[in-house]
């Protein structure tokens, strides 16, 4: 008997059967005995219709079939993997790269093919296709994707989960950590909320349109050019706003120019303060074609948020970029003579606004001078101080190159005078867009009155005045007094309150008011030396001028300023308007005007506008 030495190899070759044209795969069994070599032929099972993990391993390793894994490949190395599938991932290839794309669900229809060739091109039509995935969904989705387009020899094997409960015998175990981020397609609409997600990638390109100062001072986002809006593009005359945010084509004066700076090829993601600039760069993007421009919002909204991309500024970078326009260059001054209202505006070398100071006379002092003392915030309820106010004006006016979309209120003044004027006849609109004027609530017609006596200067047409239907000598003539008061000093008495208030005239005019008040104590007095002593009552009178801060409304009550204070406050209020104005109202002996009225005073002045208006009567001259 020979003796068997080795098995040396199994080969596998194509014959060609007698009497069949059909190819099939055969095994060749090489045995090697010591002095000859036999060949036995073996041909390949047949692949059943039906093939699932309990039985596929029997299966692998056939050049005669493809195996593909569906899954992701994070979730492939993660939980493990059969030896010998290729992976193409289901969501982050075929629906990422719009292949094939589900419609909501896992029901195929024809429309979900995006791009057959593609798919002919990944999946191997000659050879029986394995398909697998995490429990068998996308497998049998992509198998009738597959048939659709004539594919007939597609097999949904199953689960990786189902191959793991058994022998698994070619499995290749993970690691439960593996993590492979990949490219999420950009959805229509990205804000700050989850911009996160989509930084860093090549087929974006970002653009801050803030100026370079503000992106530095306020900080900014990793990653983001910037462009600025105000600095370059108006600046440079490339895209020029008319006056306002909304976009039409002739803002538009260099269109090569704007399309050189912007990537046509990737989408844009624009941001700004707000997102008043991106929204209106968008809308020019778009007039020329461009379709693929998103407008993520504001760098506020972002650093409210976690701000993981956020570079910190340090809110002192300052650069000073001279504005182009068409004012002559120059320092101007512009006063309202009725509220004290002065407007400082400078024009730069290239013509246009680079500075505006807004201020307003104050007694000895202003208003600008006076900063957190003015206690409009502690007396009059604002959430900002008035320097703070103007400030912001001021800074809106410079970015807007004038009074941009604020929208005025206007009262009519015809016949009224300083008896019955109001505080203000001009007042902002708060419907304004967020970019705006922000958190101003004060009144406006001394900041417009005096801006428009300011810039009128700095050109020789109305250019960035701002119109009113009223003048400014109609609203000095309705703070004319319908009479001349007399010069003199003039005593008014409440009698049933013991409030009194002495007026001073000198020139016609309210130069000085004082407020007092009578304060009646009683006493019980007893001669330590008598025996038997009658006690006598003893009446005390005094006033609150006199007790000052002894008469301890502060202290006892909720009151943030004493009496006195208070009392003098008022005093000052009339001076400053001449009258006891329309609009201090009394309601129940509290004081209820405007927040610009009578600051700070709490008390009830229902006995002090008795005490004043017979005070004032007696200046009246006699008809």
């Amino acid at each position: 008997m020979k003796k068997l030495l080795i098995i040396i190899a199994v080969l596998t070759l194509t014959i060609t059967l007698s009497g069949c044209t059909k190819e099939v795969e055969v095994e060749v069994e090489k045995i090697v005995y010591e002095d000859v070599i036999v060949e036995v032929e073996k041909e390949l099972p047949t692949i059943p219709a039906l093939v699932t993990m309990a039985d596929v391993d029997a299966y692998l390793g056939r050049p005669d079939i493809q195996y593909v894994d569906l899954r992701d490949f994070d979730d492939k190395m993660a939980a493990g993997y059969i030896a010998g599938f290729e992976f193409i991932p289901f969501f982050d290839y075929l629906e990422n790269q719009k292949i094939l794309v589900r419609d909501g669900d896992w029901d195929f229809t024809a429309a979900d093919l995006k791009n057959a060739a593609a798919l002919e091109a990944l999946f191997d039509a000659d050879k029986t296709i394995f398909l697998m995935c995490g429990s068998g969904t996308r497998a049998g989705y992509v198998k009738a994707a597959l048939e659709s387009i004539g594919y007939t020899n597609v097999i949904n094997v199953g689960g990786i989960g189902t191959y793991l409960e058994g022998d698994a015998i070619n499995s290749v175990p993970g690691d439960d950590t593996y993590v492979l981020s990949p490219i999420p397609e950009i959805p229509a609409e990205v804000t700050m909320a989850n911009i996160d997600a989509y930084l860093g990638r090549a087929d974006v390109q970002y653009v801050d349109l803030r100026n370079f100062d503000d992106k530095m001072a306020a900080g900014y986002i990793a990653g983001f050019e910037f462009i600025p809006f105000f600095d370059y593009l108006e600046y440079e005359s490339i895209l020029v706003r008319d006056g306002d945010w909304n976009f039409t084509a002739t803002d538009i004066k260099n269109a090569s120019a704007l399309e050189a700076l912007f990537d046509a090829d990737k989408t844009i993601f624009l941001m700004c303060g707000s997102g008043t600039r991106a929204g209106y760069v968008k809308a020019a993007l778009e007039s020329i074609g461009y379709t693929n421009v998103i407008n993520v919002g504001g760098i506020g909204t972002y650093l409210e948020g976690a701000a993981v991309n956020s570079v910190l500024g340090d809110d002192v970078y300052t650069i000073n970029m001279d504005k182009k326009g068409d004012f002559t260059p120059g320092t101007y001054f512009g006063y309202d003579p009725v509220g004290g209202y002065q407007t400082t505006v400078v024009i730069g070398p290239s013509g246009g606004i680079v500075n505006v100071i807004f201020d307003a006379v104050n007694g000895d002092s202003t208003k600008q001078n006076d900063g957190f003392d003015y206690g409009m915030v502690a007396y009059g309820g604002a959430a900002y101080e008035w320097f703070q106010h103007a400030d912001m004006l001021a800074d809106y006016v410079v970015a807007n190159q004038g009074w941009g979309e604020i929208v005025l209120d206007e009262a009519d003044l015809t016949g009224l005078n300083a008896l019955t004027v109001g505080h203000h006849f001009l007042t902002i609109n708060h419907d304004v867009e967020i970019d705006a004027i922000a958190g101003v609530t004060i009144g406006a017609e001394g900041f417009v009155l005096s801006w428009n006596s300011a810039i009128a200067q700095a050109s020789s047409t109305d250019l960035a005045v701002v119109a009113t239907t009223q003048t400014p000598a109609e609203w000095a003539a309705a703070h004319a007094a319908p009479y001349t008061y007399t010069d003199g000093t003039y005593l008014g008495m409440d009698e049933a309150s013991g409030y009194s208030a002495v007026v001073t005239i000198e020139g016609g005019m309210i130069t000085d008011v004082f407020f007092d008040a009578i304060v009646v104590t009683t006493t019980i007095v007893v001669d330590p030396l008598e025996v038997d002593p009658d006690e006598v009552e003893v009446t005390n009178y005094t006033t609150k001028q006199v007790l000052g801060f002894d008469y301890n409304m502060a202290a006892y009550s909720a009151a943030t300023l004493e009496w006195f204070e208070q009392a003098n406050l008022l005093g000052s209020s009339i001076v400053d308007s001449q009258m006891w104005a329309a609009d201090w109202t009394i309601v129940e002996g509290n004081f209820d005007g405007l927040v610009d009225a009578v600051a700070g005073v709490t008390i009830g002045v229902d006995s002090f506008k008795l005490a004043f208006d017979e005070a004032l009567l007696q200046a009246v001259p006699a008809e």
